[in-house]
């Protein structure tokens, strides 16, 4: 489940970074989201952005502080790499990135206090880093992941500098001497996600981290698997932020390829279309219409030209079956079946789905039918109030 939220005000953000936490589920603050199986609270992780450390007192020390008393008696793990506060920061900046989720995966499985899962946050490129983590590295397990300003789709901008910032001065040099050349790709941080959509093959092929865990050259399941997992994946986008280019990358969108002008959202990427399967079936009464599969983006052109087009068709073959669902439950019927066993490939999904569609007992799709118009009634007769918790969410 992922969820999207707009910058909250500066006051209140580690507040609502508590809360936020643990509403995994469209009821918040899920008794299983607050404790662990002990009876305590969750442990928390985090992981600091670009130019911070794990510790300044005046940063994610006070992030850490915060959260302590306002979960009493959690245990806050704020991820370090190096001996110190200074080669914290400096690691931050150089280095290769995966080795160094390889070494925080190794902090987290040995730490005692988080065998039993933990609750994440990630600020900034922490964030995609701690989205790293979840995918290759599931024990223990990441329950919940909230990701804060992350570059889930890269940048393409360098971030500005203070004339004082040697190490971020630095960076800029290199990005700008050249991203992909291998000695920069592993001995800077920030090329690890710099992204070049007039440049798309070069990124695919020689950036060594984002392309990989956005499975953008080889489809690794496990890492898809392994991000199902989390209960909720909470993306914070700053509306105001000026470090990063372009922001919507805080939500996965980012540039259109070949230009740097126009952005595209996640629901238009070819990342987002190579990894969704849209499915549409319709009911008269005890007959089934379809599965009907769009292999590509879905919006409202598309959805009109099936019905004008391939929905008559449908209806000339109508499956006939010979269990009271509503449709909602009709769906985790069906998911429930699909996913007993993980798929292996987006067309395993459809023959499985198009397999189950074909056995749904008669009664089932009479009592789903019957369920909606119940519900259908009660809205009507409320007015629109049994939806207002969905459009109000």
């Amino acid at each position: 489940m992922v969820r999207v939220a707009r910058e909250p005000t500066i006051n209140h953000i580690c507040i609502f970074i508590a809360v936020i936490l643990f509403c995994a589920n469209a009821d918040c603050l899920r008794e299983e989201g607050i404790k662990s199986t002990d009876g305590s609270p969750v442990p928390v992780v985090l992981w600091h952005g670009m130019g911070d450390s794990c510790c300044f007192s005046f940063s994610l020390g006070k992030i850490q502080q915060i959260l302590q008393d306002e979960i009493p008696g959690v245990y806050v793990h704020s991820i370090r790499i190096g001996n110190n506060e200074i080669e914290d920061v400096e690691n931050g900046y150089f280095g290769n990135i995966n080795e160094q989720i390889k070494h925080v995966c190794e902090q987290i499985s040995q730490n005692t206090k988080l065998q039993n899962g933990y609750n994440a946050i990630g600020f900034s490129q922490g964030a995609q880093f701690l989205r790293a983590v979840a995918q290759r590295c599931p024990n223990p397990p990441m329950l919940n992941l909230v990701s804060l300003g992350g570059q889930h789709q890269g940048v393409f901008g360098l971030p500005k500098c203070s004339d004082s910032s040697r190490l971020c001065n630095y960076m800029r040099r290199m990005l700008h001497l050249g991203a992909y050349l291998w000695y920069v790709q592993n001995s800077l941080i920030q090329a690890s996600y710099w992204h070049d959509p007039l440049q798309e093959d070069e990124y695919k092929k020689k950036n060594l981290f984002l392309a990989e865990i956005n499975n953008e050259n080889i489809n690794n399941i496990e890492y898809k698997n392994n991000l199902q997992k989390l209960r909720a994946l909470v993306l914070v986008k700053f509306e105001n932020d000026t470090m990063v280019e372009p922001i919507e990358t805080e939500w996965f969108g980012f540039y259109k390829p070949g230009q740097a002008e126009e952005v595209q959202k996640l629901q238009q990427s070819e990342l987002y279309q190579q990894n969704l399967t849209c499915i549409w079936y319709g009911i008269v009464k005890g007959y089934l219409i379809g599965p009907y599969f769009f292999e590509n983006y879905l919006n409202e052109e598309i959805y009109l030209s099936f019905l004008q087009n391939k929905l008559p068709e449908l209806l000339e073959e109508i499956l006939l079956f010979d269990r009271k669902y509503s449709d909602s439950e009709m769906v985790g019927y069906i998911k429930n079946i699909v996913y007993k066993i993980l798929p292996t490939s987006a067309e395993d999904i459809k023959n499985r789905i198009t397999n189950v569609c074909c056995s749904i007992p008669q009664n089932i799709l009479i009592s789903t039918v019957e369920n909606f118009e119940k519900r259908l009634r009660l809205c009507l007769q409320e007015n629109g109030t049994p939806l207002e918790h969905l459009i109000n969410g």
